[in-house]
């Protein structure tokens, strides 16, 4: 259960600075739209962290759930977090980079990810949209290539995308830890 524990706070972490990217990319994105250059409208995108993860120790299966409101409306949100183009410049968090994305955002379209940290070996992490309802919610696997692949830890994410008019609430749920 510890290296559930461990392996679940990593993931928080992963998410909410995750979450920090895309709320820092929306943001970059609306400075740029209101340019006079640019013909876009967004809204600036700030975060506000909330409820950031559930208690697991009460729970049968440890499940992860990360809310944030973003300070951009719901169909923006949903193309950062759909098209590959902006996928890859927020879905590396913080120093983190995304070197490749591949996404196919359709029920049973596979993704994947490789990540370069600064100062360590890429990380890859693949799954399978298992459902697409634009836009208010994704459903998709979620595993980190292992070198063993007894360790690989196939997850399911639940990304749910509440319009609050000029805002957005992204519910984002990780579940089905092994």
């Amino acid at each position: 259960m510890r290296a559930a524990s461990t392996w679940l706070d990593r993931q928080e972490r992963y998410w909410n600075d995750a979450l920090d990217s895309l709320s820092d990319y929306l943001e970059r994105a609306a400075a740029d739209s209101d340019r006079p250059t640019r013909t876009r409208r967004h809204l600036p995108a700030t975060a506000k962290k909330e409820d950031v993860m559930s208690d697991t120790t009460t729970q049968a299966t440890p499940k992860l759930v990360v809310r944030r409101t973003i300070s951009a409306p719901r169909a923006r949100v949903w193309e950062a977090w759909t098209q590959p183009q902006q996928m890859r410049l927020w879905s590396g968090p913080g120093p983190v980079v995304a070197k490749e994305l591949e996404a196919d955002v359709r029920v049973g379209g596979e993704y994947h990810i490789v990540m370069q940290p600064p100062d360590d070996e890429a990380l890859v992490v693949r799954g399978t949209y298992r459902e697409v309802r634009k836009p208010e919610r994704l459903c998709y696997t979620w595993a980190w290539d292992e070198d063993r692949p007894e360790d690989r830890v196939e997850t399911l994410i639940t990304v749910e995308f509440h319009d609050l008019g000029d805002k957005t609430e992204i519910v984002l749920t990780q579940e089905a830890f092994a």
